[in-house]
């Protein structure tokens, strides 16, 4: 060779083999040394032949790479490449706060150092759990284990189909199991329960081994930090529902802030739970409430008035839920609603009104003086144009000043209310959302409503008018030369 090269630095093997990969090229290759970054490398050159000049390199980790590649105080300047398993524990619990629950379990499985974070009780403070004969047994497993930890639990007894009579019953008896769990683990600091449609398994209760009702009264006595029960869809008895209202308003009634007991009763025939006096007897105790969701057949003069006294200024939504209304009369009057707005100065009253097929019910349901501010509405499959027409006609004629979210949803009816829509939105300056909903395919329909709820806030300087959808498409409510076009297009087809 007729030069020799010189290192002016001899890394051993084992930090050559750890080196980045463009590090590696640009010390074979020196003509690669201009792509990476001088901050990165440093690079020196020495000549140590006057006929021959190599440039040697040196390389030296900067500030920006050491905490990629720590050097090695035992070989020298070298690099030595970062280990996930070498995470400090603080990283690997915040890392674990962002996954899901199903990934924590994954994650876990990976080595012995992320294991250590899986067991820590600040990390499994909510937990949801179904009960639908769908892999149940994680949730008894779950239960047995971090019992002590649970600060929000969610018990979701829905199920979209059954073929047959068991998964029912299991369900049933599964939950007991869980509940059993959940009472011998003492854990009295649970701020947020949700149980909803217990009703799929109430017909089952009396297979069970324990008394679910019983152990649900226990768990809810236990509680002295709850600030949301959530008991939706129960369907149980009068007797069982108040008995567990009762454990709730003993234990924990000056902390309670939400409270959901909408069709917490199953209807029976001739029985009324607006006259039922346990019924405002066990919601007096609740006096920071914030939100209370009840079902349409709760609702009477007593129970605002009582309201009014028991939550005043703290009371800011009211959620009814008014499925299959048939009765004409009203159950509230003017004069209640009025005096406990005047309690409540911001309270917003929200209406979930089903299966409307006469003008005289839903008049009855939505009585004049409410603080509507949202509405769901839904009419049947036989509802004629004028009850539509009447419907919306009272909804503009009463609560044009305070509405702020409608939803509708035609269902199976073929039911022309793009006039009716027009009129809505330009009598309604308040409104915010619209959401449109229809069960029948029909594209002249569609253009017809998208047409007028356009039109109307183009007349409407004074609309707050932001989200439209139409089965859950968001629709553009600025008429522009393509929608200006379309519209056109459409009165000339009809």
């Amino acid at each position: 060779m007729g030069a020799a090269l010189t290192l002016a630095s001899k890394t051993s093997s084992e930090d050559e083999e750890s080196l980045p990969p463009k590090a590696k090229r640009a010390r074979l290759d020196p003509n690669l040394c201009s792509e990476t970054s001088k901050s990165d490398i440093n690079c020196s050159s020495n000549a140590t032949s006057a006929s021959s000049k190599t440039d040697q390199f040196v390389f030296t980790p900067s500030p920006r790479l050491l905490w990629l590649w720590p050097t090695s105080s035992a070989s020298g300047p070298g690099f030595q490449q970062a280990k996930w398993e070498n995470l400090p524990y603080v990283a690997l619990v915040e890392i674990f706060r962002r996954l899901p629950n199903t990934d924590k379990y994954s994650a876990a499985l990976a080595c012995r150092a992320w294991q250590l974070p899986f067991h820590r009780p600040a990390l499994w403070r909510r937990g949801n759990f179904r009960f639908n004969g769908q892999n149940e047994w994680r949730a008894l497993t779950f239960v047995s284990l971090m019992g002590p930890a649970l600060r929000h639990v969610t018990i979701d007894c829905s199920a979209e189909f059954e073929v047959r009579h068991g998964p029912a019953a299991q369900s049933a008896k599964n939950l007991s199991i869980f509940l059993t769990c959940l009472v011998n683990s003492q854990n009295s600091q649970v701020s947020t329960f949700k149980l909803t449609h217990l009703r799929r398994l109430v017909k089952h209760l009396a297979e069970t081994e324990g008394d679910l009702v019983q152990l649900l009264s226990s768990f809810l006595t236990a509680q002295k930090n709850l600030t949301s029960l959530d008991l939706q869809h129960a369907g149980l008895s009068a007797d069982q529902a108040f008995q567990l209202l009762e454990s709730a308003a003993t234990s924990s009634e000056s902390s309670v802030r939400v409270l959901s007991i909408s069709e917490i009763i199953c209807p029976l025939p001739g029985y009324e739970v607006a006259l039922d006096p346990r019924l405002l007897i066990l919601l007096a105790p609740f006096t920071a409430l914030t939100e209370l969701s009840i079902s349409y057949c709760y609702l009477s003069d007593d129970l605002l008035f009582l309201l009014a006294c028991t939550v005043t200024l703290t009371l800011t939504q009211i959620a009814v839920w008014a499925g299959y209304v048939g009765r004409v009369e009203g159950r509230t009057s003017s004069r209640a609603w009025r005096h406990l707005v005047i309690r409540c100065p911001r309270l917003g009253a929200s209406f979930a009104v089903k299966s409307i097929k006469r003008e005289q019910c839903f008049k009855g349901v939505l009585t004049p003086g409410t603080p509507l501010t949202r509405l769901q509405l839904s009419i049947g499959g036989f509802t004629t144009v004028s009850t539509t027409a009447a419907c919306f006609d009272h909804i503009i004629s009463h609560f044009h000043e305070s509405l702020q979210h409608f939803e509708f949803d035609l269902h199976i009816a073929k039911v022309d209310v793009g006039e009716d829509l027009a009129a809505l939105v330009k009598q309604c300056y308040n409104l915010k959302t619209l959401h449109l909903a229809s069960s029948v395919s029909d594209f002249g329909q569609e253009l017809c409503v998208k047409r007028a709820v356009r039109r109307a806030v183009a007349r409407q300087p004074r609309s707050k008018l932001k989200v439209v959808t139409f089965n859950g498409e968001e629709v553009d409510v600025k008429e522009t030369w393509t929608t200006t076009f379309v519209d056109w297009l459409t009165e000339k087809l009809q």
